[in-house]
């Protein structure tokens, strides 16, 4: 099988193209710089954005990796986050069914959800949460991801392309993992034990403030106005949160989920090879959370929210269903931090 990976030299990209070169596929990588080396595959240099040019370099393959995105707002203005997005996933799909390409595997996000980059939170139905969640999208990144999974459902009812859209979390590299390394936690862990020994009315009340805080916060420094690098990083002067609770914020609504670079490659292999019609959205992610306590715990922490704790397989703690990859195409991710780990 001939497939391109556009977007190819970033971190996940790497890895995909190692593992689909190491299972004997001839891979194309596409990215916007001239020459970059690729050990495993052959490099063009070709714009997402421009369909011609993309259009022929798709010509003779059989199946699109597509990774090629702004992989966050921080940087970019929010008219650049969704037309490079979104118009570069449409020119794909495109050219993937001008040529008869019929199976596209895409990188989401979690942000989907609309939960991290947005000016407001997502109301939290239950957990874990899965892809039939409501979603709420109030910055131009998490809006483009929903476009790009809209996409996806577009083509397939109008030229029958099967996809995936994979909506990936923080991608941790593998070496971290091994080393037992989370690096999105960079708080001080005793503030969650801080939340569990609290009372039920404590405890809310105390996290009521917080979102309450985080959420003035983001509606001051709006992702998709900011094209600085550091908006995120610090509390500004009407913040009323330490660091610690800013940076607990953040990976809170993250749902303090993580991927293995390896993992996500796994799944992308999976998407070209497994057995399904449609065009589907999945999260993908470690089946354990990063703070390796319960999900029961964990739900604690969103006690503001209230979301019901709904049941789940042996071993699962992550906040973040995995069960319709498990179905639609076979993932089981091998690489998570040990329990307790932070």
């Amino acid at each position: 099988m001939n497939v391109l990976v556009t977007g190819g030299t970033g971190a996940v990209g790497h890895a995909a193209v190692s593992l689909l070169a190491g299972q004997g596929y001839s891979v194309t990588v596409v990215g916007r710089q001239e020459g970059l080396p690729v050990p495993a595959g052959r490099y063009v240099a070709c714009d997402i954005t421009d369909y011609e040019s993309l259009e022929s370099v798709i010509a003779g393959h059989d199946a699109i990796v597509h990774l090629a995105a702004y992989n966050s707002p921080v940087g970019v203005s929010g008219r650049d986050v969704f037309r490079v997005n979104s118009l570069g996933t449409f020119n794909v799909f495109e050219a993937a069914a001008r040529l008869g390409v019929r199976r596209v595997v895409g990188a989401s996000s979690i942000n989907a959800v609309g939960y991290f980059f947005g000016d407001r939170s997502v109301p939290l139905e239950y957990l874990p949460i899965d892809e039939a969640h409501a979603v709420l999208a109030t910055d131009a990144y998490s809006f483009s991801k929903q476009s790009m999974e809209a996409i996806g459902s577009y083509f397939w009812e109008r030229d029958r392309i099967a996809s995936v859209m994979l909506r990936l979390p923080g991608v941790i590299p593998h070496d971290d993992i091994l080393e037992n390394r989370e690096r999105y936690a960079t708080y001080d862990p005793a503030i969650i034990d801080r939340f569990l020994e609290m009372s039920a009315d404590e405890r809310q009340s105390e996290l009521a403030r917080l979102q309450a805080e985080y959420d003035a916060f983001r509606r001051r420094n709006r992702s998709d106005e900011h094209r600085g690098t550091g908006w995120w990083a610090r509390p500004d002067s009407a913040c009323r949160l330490s660091l610690d609770e800013l940076r607990f914020m953040h990976h809170k609504v993250n749902f303090f989920t993580y991927v293995d670079e390896l993992d996500c490659a796994q799944a992308i292999l999976r998407g070209l090879v497994a057995d399904y019609t449609g065009s589907h959205p999945l999260f993908i992610n470690a089946h354990r959370n990063a703070l390796g306590i319960s999900l029961a715990d964990l739900g604690k922490l969103y006690d503001a929210d209230r979301p019901d704790i709904r049941p789940t397989r042996p071993g699962d703690t992550s906040a973040v269903s995995i069960d319709r990859a498990r179905e639609r195409i076979g993932f089981e991710p091998r690489w998570v931090l040990p329990d307790g780990s932070n």
